[in-house]
């Protein structure tokens, strides 16, 4: 028989890497569509890397949209660190919508409160194909560079995303 306790805790890593993800689906969802995600690969290969921050903390200069500004305050996390993310432990009763609420309380309403229906079409896209593909996207390595958004570690490219609209 299965302890309830210990099923309820458990939730690989591939699954809380997507239930990230999902959450931040639900804050576009919200109005919060300057959420962005920048995601890759550590040098070794071995962790998926995230961060969650507001599209004006991202560099304009980068047309991948994967740098942080210098300064900024993103949420960081590793998939070496599953089940814990920002300070909360995720099970496999977390909903795509706790990990938003967590994305707020971390990150702030009014860094993240904002249009932006371009990149969240584009985000829905590249999430659905991750989907199919049951996987996460990559759009760098600390050890490969990818010449741009990759549905998985050296999968099939996926188009950048549009540049954030901050007017």
């Amino acid at each position: 028989m299965t302890d309830p306790a210990r099923a309820a805790a458990g939730l690989d890593v591939m699954e809380h890497c997507r239930l990230l993800l999902r959450g931040v689906a639900v804050l576009h969802s919200r109005g919060f569509e300057l959420a962005r995600v920048v995601s890759g690969m550590a040098p070794s290969g071995m962790y998926w890397r995230l961060s969650i921050v507001s599209a004006r903390d991202l560099d304009p200069r980068d047309p991948l949209g994967r740098t942080v500004r210098t300064g900024a305050e993103p949420i960081w996390w590793t998939s070496g660190q599953s089940p814990e993310f920002a300070g909360v432990e995720m099970t496999s009763r977390t909903t795509p919508d706790e990990v938003a609420d967590v994305v707020l309380r971390t990150l702030g309403e009014g860094s993240l409160r904002g249009e932006d229906t371009a990149y969240t079409r584009w985000y829905a896209g590249l999430l659905a194909e991750c989907d199919r593909a049951g996987t996460v996207p990559v759009a760098f390595s600390d050890s490969w560079e990818p010449h741009g958004w990759q549905v998985g570690f050296g999968g099939p490219d996926h188009e950048p995303p549009p540049p954030p609209l901050l007017g």
